[in-house]
Order: structure tokens, then C-alpha cells, then sequence
């Protein structure tokens, strides 16, 4: 079975997939993600098929999400940190960076909850 959604500009549409949605008698569509159903056979070439249709007795749905992993990553990414100074007036190799981290000598500790670099995105957990 074949989903699209989401109306797309014919002339940013190739002639192949021009060509599939004429087909099915519909506009093009940005979107187009193919999977197996088990309803697919009450459905027809270019049916309509909308969330109510599918979950007619269902109050509530929970959904549930997974981040796309973007691995270690650094500061300015993770937590959108500016990094240190400018490139200019004996800058090196401190763009990037996180710059201070806290306090000198009192309390001599980097505090819990700091910002810093680390795994950014899809952590599953055990």
C-alpha cells in the first residue's frame, strides 16, 4: 500500500511521479511512503483515508517518538552555545569551544546539570 500526503507544486514534481499520481487521480503529493497493510483490499486507487476512518472506537492515542541520533556531538549543536570570542585577536582554535566552566579555587567542582558536550539524540535506554 502507497501513502502521500501534503500538497506539492506540479512543476517541482518529476515526469515519473507526475505520471503515478495521475494514475491515481491525484494531485502531487510531497510526501509518498510505501508499507503492508492488512486493509489494503477495501481500499481502491486513490481513496481518501483519513485518521477517523481508521480508528473509529478510539478515544485516546499515545504516541511515542524516537529523536534521530546525531552521535558525540560538541556545544554549539547541542545546546546552541556561541563559542569563545571571535576568530580575530589571538583566537585559536576556540570557536567551538564551551569556554569557562565555573568557579577557580571555591568550590573546585564543575557543577551538577552543566552543559557540555556529550550523546545528543536517540539514547535507548536499557
Amino acid at each position: 500500500m502507497q501513502l502521500a500526503y501534503d500538497e506539492k507544486k506540479e512543476k517541482r514534481t518529476s515526469k515519473a511521479l507526475k505520471g503515478h499520481f495521475e494514475k491515481a487521480g491525484t494531485t502531487p503529493k510531497k510526501k509518498l511512503v510505501e508499507f503492508a497493510a492488512d486493509f489494503a483490499g477495501e481500499l481502491k486507487l486513490g481513496d481518501i483515508l483519513t485518521v477517523a476512518d481508521i480508528f473509529t472506537d478510539v478515544k485516546f492515542i499515545d504516541v511515542v517518538g524516537t529523536s534521530k541520533g546525531k552521535g558525540f556531538q560538541g556545544v554549539v549543536k547541542r545546546h546552541g552555545f556561541a563559542g569563545v570570542g571571535g576568530e580575530t585577536h589571538g583566537q585559536h582554535n576556540r570557536l567551538r569551544h564551551p569556554g569557562s566552566m565555573g568557579a577557580s579555587s571555591w568550590p573546585s567542582r564543575v557543577f551538577p546539570g552543566m552543559r557540555m558536550a556529550g550523546h545528543m539524540g536517540n539514547i535507548l535506554e536499557d
